[in-house]
């Protein structure tokens, strides 16, 4: 069969990276624009053997790939990779989605790994990459994490039962505030339709 794309995300105004899925192998491509280019250049960062889904987060020139099902994460900056390794604490999640978050006074990025449970539980947890330490963990009830949304403040997504949660996204990020601090709100859309 022909190939086909997977998870897509803006890294920059210049770089654009996807997961490609073909019959033997996935890869993990980038669109690049360069000052020295007037069209985009292609380039592969890295291919698996296998036709595995995974999900990519992105932030500046940071790049993260992680395959869903043996959760070994690869983070790039730039065309720099660093070494591939598991992500540790995640036995027992399904992965959802991820995001990156790196700010100029940082050396490595944070990334927060969207987890759900078989139980129906969300999980979110931020990792800094340098060394792949766990810093916050929030737990939620009866919320399998799908489809998370986000703009500049908060993270957003929706469970089964028509709730829809926000997480404070400078909050999430940041280190010093603990989990229970962290900001957090659960709207009820069923209530606002009916």
């Amino acid at each position: 069969g022909d190939p086909v794309m997977g998870d897509i995300r803006v890294v920059n105004r210049h770089k654009v990276a996807f997961i490609l899925l073909e019959p033997n192998k996935s890869s993990v491509v980038v669109l690049e624009n360069t000052p020295l280019h007037s069209s985009w250049i292609q380039k592969t960062l890295a291919c698996f053997p296998t036709t595995t889904l995974g999900s990519l987060a992105a932030d500046s020139s940071w790049l993260a790939y992680m395959d869903d099902g043996s959760k070994m994460l690869r983070v790039w900056e730039g065309d720099r990779s660093l070494p591939e390794a598991l992500l540790p604490g995640c036995d027992g999640l399904s992965l959802s989605d991820m995001m990156m978050h790196h700010h100029p006074s940082m050396k490595f990025p944070y990334l927060a790994v969207f987890f759900y449970q078989d139980n129906g539980n969300g999980v979110i947890k931020v990792y800094e990459t340098e060394h792949l330490n766990v810093f916050k963990t929030l737990c939620f009830g009866d919320c399998s994490i799908r489809g998370a949304t986000v703009n500049k403040s908060f993270i957003g997504f929706l469970n089964e039962n028509q709730q829809f949660h926000l997480v404070g996204k400078k909050e999430l990020f940041n280190r010093e505030i603990p989990p229970e601090k962290t900001f957090q709100m659960q709207i009820t859309i069923g209530a606002i339709l009916s």
